[in-house]
């Protein structure tokens, strides 16, 4: 564990801190929250110690817990359970662990979880989610335990490129048959197996996703942004933030009420040639590039944890154009 300045009565875990071509959100958060709180205490949590945001300089520890494939389940809900008793606040950035704690609690004023019911809604394919906020989802086939012959009629249906997917995340991009089978193969050995596992027609069109965080089902503030540039993994690496469009907003205030959901979130489409909006995936925390949204003035993280504790945010300067990019910087690191 590292500890440096001074501690704080608002203490929050961020656990997910990984910082690399396909970031986890924790890095981000912690620069919203440090913007907003700037005495608070911010832990960062990950587990692996080669992970990449350890050492960012907006937190005041570190914490590496056991490799994730590798955890006991019930130890870490008693880690957790712990932090929660002393009064600190858990703000997971992964979409597994969200779904073990969502498990075994329930309405925590100090962990922003979506419920198990909303957690198995934003699994992948969303479907649910889709028809909630009048949003086309692209055509998907199970993997399972289909024959080539199955999966490959599909394919050909559909056309070249076919994205693998799994249950909760991870995708493949695929551009011929020969690619099929060390893709599926690849990501069953993600999953265990390849019962979850889907294929999902590809969508030619223009990025676009909207970040939001929401309370005991009061949605807080949502920000929609548009990818200019993008890393190999489809990660936003520039982009503009704006609102989002005002029919969109209302049907995804009416989701967040339905749900009654806690925590972050990210609905992640594309627009196509004729600006019709294809819902690609649900995720239950917030984005890697929710920083960019604070630039824009909308610090989501902030507003979550307004809610959550009731602290006064201290506004930060909005920046015009709200626009953002990516940079290269070096940072301290485990080694």
């Amino acid at each position: 564990m590292r500890t440096t300045g001074n501690s704080s009565r608002l203490r929050i875990f961020i656990s997910g801190v990984h910082s690399g071509p396909n970031p986890s959100p924790g890095v981000g958060t912690a620069r919203c929250l440090r913007a907003a709180f700037p005495t608070a205490c911010l832990v960062a949590v990950d587990y692996s110690a080669r992970s990449g945001g350890l050492l960012w300089n907006d937190f005041t520890e570190c914490i590496v817990r056991p490799p994730w494939h590798a955890i006991d389940p019930a130890e870490h809900v008693t880690f957790v359970a712990g932090v929660l008793a002393g009064g600190a606040i858990w703000l997971s950035g992964l979409d597994l662990e969200l779904r073990l704690l969502a498990r075994h609690f329930r309405n925590r004023p100090n962990l922003p979880c979506p419920s198990l019911s909303a957690l198995k809604m934003a699994s992948k394919p969303p479907g649910g989610i889709g028809k909630r906020l009048g949003l086309a989802l692209p055509p998907f086939f199970p993997v399972g335990s289909s024959s080539d012959a199955v999966l490959g009629r599909f394919c050909r249906e559909q056309g070249w490129p076919v994205w693998v997917k799994g249950p909760a995340y991870g995708a493949i991009p695929i551009w011929s048959w020969y690619e099929m089978a060390p893709a599926v193969s690849r990501m069953a050995e993600a999953w265990g197996d390849s019962a979850h596992l889907f294929l999902q027609t590809h969508v030619e069109g223009q990025d676009v996703t909207i970040a939001f965080a929401a309370w005991r089902g009061r949605l807080l503030g949502a920000a929609f942004l548009e990818k200019l540039e993008r890393t190999v993994e489809g990660k936003a690496w520039s982009g503009r933030v704006s609102g989002v469009p005002a029919d969109l907003e209302r049907r995804l205030r009416t989701f967040v009420r339905a749900t009654r959901w806690s925590g972050g979130g990210e609905i992640e489409c594309v627009r196509d040639p004729f600006s019709r909006l294809w819902l690609l995936e649900c995720n239950p925390r917030f984005p890697a590039w929710i920083y960019g949204a604070a630039l824009a003035g909308s610090n989501l993280p902030a507003r979550l944890i307004e809610a959550a504790t009731g602290k006064t945010v201290i506004a930060g300067p909005v920046r015009s154009p709200r626009t953002f990019t990516r940079v290269v910087l070096e940072s301290p690191a485990h080694v």
